[in-house]
């Protein structure tokens, strides 16, 4: 019997931003975060590599089945967290999302990571910039 074989990676970099950017996401809300992600992600198959964030809005790098649309994965991870994690967990409507591939995968990666810091500086160098931002 053959059997069909099929390979992918779908990679994305999401950002959810904060409803009326409230500044809620500390240390210990991220780390909340990271959790209840971890935990719909595990549900959904979904591969998640990074979560980080500041102040307003969290990033997220992420590897998805062929079977999810990227705002059904959105959807799924914002409303799972908010009922997570109680009523102080409000995300604006929407999101932003951008596809990875392979070569850009560890910068996006090490951009997800310097949220902090880029935030503090207001820049990151050259390499560390995502190529969405440096084309």
């Amino acid at each position: 019997m053959r059997r069909n074989h099929a390979y992918h990676e779908l990679n994305y970099h999401l950002v959810f931003v904060t409803k009326n950017r409230e500044k809620w996401l500390d240390r210990a809300a991220l780390e909340e975060l990271r959790e209840s992600f971890s935990e719909k992600a595990k549900e959904l198959s979904l591969l998640l590599h990074i979560v980080n964030g500041y102040e307003d809005h969290v990033h997220l790098l992420v590897s998805v089945p062929p079977t999810l649309s990227i705002a059904e994965v959105s959807k799924f991870l914002k409303g799972y967290s908010s009922r997570k994690l109680g009523s102080k967990y409000y995300w604006a409507r929407g999101y932003a999302a951008f596809t990875v591939d392979r070569s850009s995968f560890q910068r996006v990666a090490i951009y997800i990571e310097k949220q902090e810091e880029h935030h503090r500086k207001g820049k990151l160098n050259q390499e560390e910039e995502p190529p969405f931002l440096n084309p």
